[in-house]
């Protein structure tokens, strides 16, 4: 079917002209003999008769029809505004459901750090603690006298071994008479 918006407008005004001459032209029986043969007029002579006023039902029925047409336009463009929109509004919800899983997992991630770290100071104070214990007791085990001590002989002396007992003894013994013997010293790791 014919269709007048494949034509530019200014060809179509062109055309226009160039019929309402042609028409001017004619003498009144021609005229008539072409609109009794309207229904083989090409579709530029049907626009110039609704130009012109002569085809009032057919005009009306255009413009009924170009209405509905902008009608529609105007429904699918709203339509197509709403789906917009639509789209729109479900990207930010996406957006911001995935700020918010990424919120959460960042909360985690810091918990399960500063956890972690608690950890690791609760095992290192435990180490620490440990450590602590091993040298006092390496402090407080019966051994040698550290040279110039006014440490007396401890309890715990009395009921270690006999070598124990007699080594500490001798090492009082020397620190109380003053005698400096530097090969005693040497055996018994005394700088």
């Amino acid at each position: 079917m014919w269709n007048p918006s494949i034509r530019s407008a200014v060809e179509t005004e062109r055309i226009k002209g160039f019929q309402k001459d042609f028409y001017k032209r004619l003498d009144v029986s021609t005229r008539v003999g072409l609109e009794i043969s309207r229904s083989v007029k090409p579709p530029d002579l049907e626009d110039y008769y609704m130009q012109e006023g002569k085809d009032h039902v057919v005009c009306s029925q255009r413009k009924k029809r170009e209405e509905k047409r902008r009608e529609e336009k105007r429904r699918e463009e709203k339509r197509r505004e709403e789906r917009e929109k639509r789209r729109e509004e479900k990207r930010r919800e996406r957006e911001e459901e995935k700020r918010r899983e990424e919120k959460k997992r960042r909360k985690r991630r810091r918990e399960k750090r500063e956890e972690d770290y608690r950890e690791e100071k609760r095992r290192e104070e435990k180490r620490e603690r440990r450590e602590e214990k091993r040298r006092e007791e390496k402090r407080n085990r019966v051994g040698f006298i550290p040279w110039g001590s006014t440490k007396e002989i401890p309890e715990e002396a009395k009921s270690c071994s006999p070598e124990v007992k007699a080594v500490t003894l001798l090492q009082t013994l020397l620190m109380l008479s003053g005698i400096r013997t530097p090969a005693f010293h040497r055996n018994h790791g005394i700088s």
